[in-house]
């Protein structure tokens, strides 16, 4: 029985990585994506960005919810660590 308390920790352990993991990448793209926007409209005066193939869109549509789920998590995360001291 011990073992498999320690099994399922472990893979609590897991989850939890890998959810700050497809997290933190998905804040760190944002951010490079914003920074090339902002490049594009320095360099050229406007920014266009337009994906019509739906196989791409929606997965970019899913990542963006998430990803708003994880930075509100973040704040919800820092605001208890802010209440406790």
């Amino acid at each position: 029985m011990k073992h498999q308390k320690t099994l399922t920790n472990n893979m609590r352990l897991n989850l939890k990585y890998v959810f700050h993991i497809v997290g933190l990448s998905g804040l760190f793209g944002a951010v490079s994506l914003m920074c090339l926007t902002f490049y594009g409209i320095s360099t050229q005066g406007y920014f266009l960005g337009v994906e019509s193939r739906l196989w791409i869109r929606y997965p970019e549509i899913g990542l963006t919810i998430f990803n708003m789920i994880y930075i509100l998590y973040l704040i919800a995360v820092y605001i208890k660590v802010l209440l406790k001291l």
